[in-house]
């Protein structure tokens, strides 16, 4: 009996010393501790300095400033400088004036002043061609006639049409724009005589034509603001 007694004081008081023990903090716990905190605190404060300072930087970053690029259509990005510059000053003398447009209007020039010819539709040419160049194309029409030949000629497709060059006539009369283009054309030509017989030409074959045409216009205020041919190579 005496000895559980003496076993129950020496175990209460083994566990008290070791409370004891466990409970206690030194000093230099808690400097690690404190300086743990420390770290950590300082650490989020940084951070939400940083955010602080992202955001300032953020709301104070501007709209890059517009670029200014030059927008040009494929006509003219292809042609060479010199070229490109005299279209430029066309462009500010004439405000209608676009190259693609100009393009389009050659494709249709040629096409409709060649079925004029083709028919002796001299109405027509008169109003798209020079005057020189009209007398021209009129004298061929009457020749074939006196000749009581006939001409067919006709227009399958156009591969290309290039600028060549470009110029600009400022005179005391008028302004003057003319443009040279070269024009690749699958044709159908043939050259019938009286009897209706084929002289040249074939009606089943086409042929590869390279044309090279000059137009003019006129801007002077009182002039047909037109497109007419003014020379034929």
């Amino acid at each position: 009996m005496i000895d559980l007694i003496i076993l129950c004081v020496a175990t209460f008081f083994i566990i008290n010393k070791f409370i004891d023990v466990l409970g206690k903090t030194d000093s230099n716990d808690q400097n690690r501790r404190g300086t743990c905190d420390i770290k950590w605190q300082n650490f989020f404060k940084v951070n939400d300095a940083q955010n602080t300072n992202n955001t300032s930087e953020t709301s104070e970053i501007k709209d890059p400033e517009p670029i200014n690029a030059e927008i040009i259509s494929v006509h003219e990005a292809n042609l060479p400088y010199p070229i490109r510059n005299i279209i430029k000053e066309i462009m500010e003398l004439d405000k209608s004036f676009t190259l693609d447009s100009f393009i389009r209007g050659v494709n249709r020039a040629f096409i409709t002043i060649i079925n004029a010819f083709t028919n002796g539709d001299c109405d027509t040419l008169k109003e798209l061609l020079e005057d020189n160049v009209y007398q021209s194309f009129s004298n061929q029409i009457n020749n074939f006639k006196i000749m009581h030949q006939t001409v067919e000629q006709k227009v399958i497709n156009i591969r290309q049409i290039n600028i060549d060059n470009a110029f600009i006539d400022q005179d005391n009369k008028d302004n003057k724009i003319k443009i040279n283009v070269t024009i690749i054309s699958d044709q159908i030509y043939v050259l019938r005589n009286s009897d209706g017989n084929i002289m040249d030409g074939n009606p089943v074959q086409t042929e590869r034509i390279t044309d090279t045409w000059s137009f003019i216009k006129r801007i002077d205020v009182n002039s047909i603001n037109i497109w007419k041919l003014a020379n034929t190579k």
